[in-house]
């Protein structure tokens, strides 16, 4: 899938679009930027603090959506209205635990088709799973 997105250019976008998806999504960003960092552009981007913090008590940085969020609680929620997928981890009991995510991932690319990890912004993505 990865192979698959930097070929067509879904998986890429320029980071200049993370504000527009951020906004569609109800993602917050305080007191950060997100671009990318001097003198090392060729790594990707970065997210780095406005302002100094001193740890303790700062407020949040980033607020993130919950149903964003890949978790356990996520995984085990749907395996309760996904018979297959709730059998395969019943069927692995203790070790099934330690790559729960990675089962849940697996499992949905072989028996459906992947729904994007991202909701899409029609305006900046142009993909299938957004028409």
């Amino acid at each position: 899938m990865i192979i698959e997105g930097k070929t067509e250019g879904w998986l890429h976008l320029p980071i200049d679009t993370l504000p527009t998806w951020a906004a569609f999504n109800n993602v917050l960003f305080h007191r950060i930027k997100v671009g990318p960092q001097k003198g090392r552009e060729d790594r990707g981007s970065t997210v780095v603090a406005r302002q100094s913090l001193s740890g303790g008590d700062e407020s949040p940085l980033m607020t993130v959506p919950k149903d964003l969020i890949l978790s356990l609680e996520r995984v085990q929620e749907h395996a309760k209205s996904d018979s297959d997928f709730r059998k395969l981890l019943e069927g692995l009991g203790e070790f099934g635990r330690v790559g729960t995510i990675s089962l849940f991932l697996n499992h949905l690319r072989s028996h459906v088709p992947l729904p994007p990890l991202m909701p899409c912004v029609p305006t900046v993505v142009s993909h299938s799973w957004c028409q």
